[in-house]
């Protein structure tokens, strides 16, 4: 996984929200969880309906984040 690019942690932190990841660098699911984070926000460019959100919570270990 690779965390959002600039321009998108731009966008969430014009919206007051703190990016807690290097923008544009790769990360596991376990980095993902130890830094626990309220909000997940996941994109897959092209993926439409053939990524369920609710697989991928679960695969990852992700069900404790808001």
């Amino acid at each position: 996984m690779i965390a959002s690019q600039k321009w998108v942690a731009e966008m969430v932190e014009a919206a007051g929200g703190d990016v807690v990841i290097t923008p544009g660098t790769q990360a596991s699911a376990e980095d993902i969880r130890r830094l626990d984070p309220e909000v997940i926000v996941a994109a897959w460019c092209g993926a439409g309906d053939r990524v369920p959100l609710e697989k991928i919570i679960v695969e990852r270990g992700w069900q404790e984040t808001e």
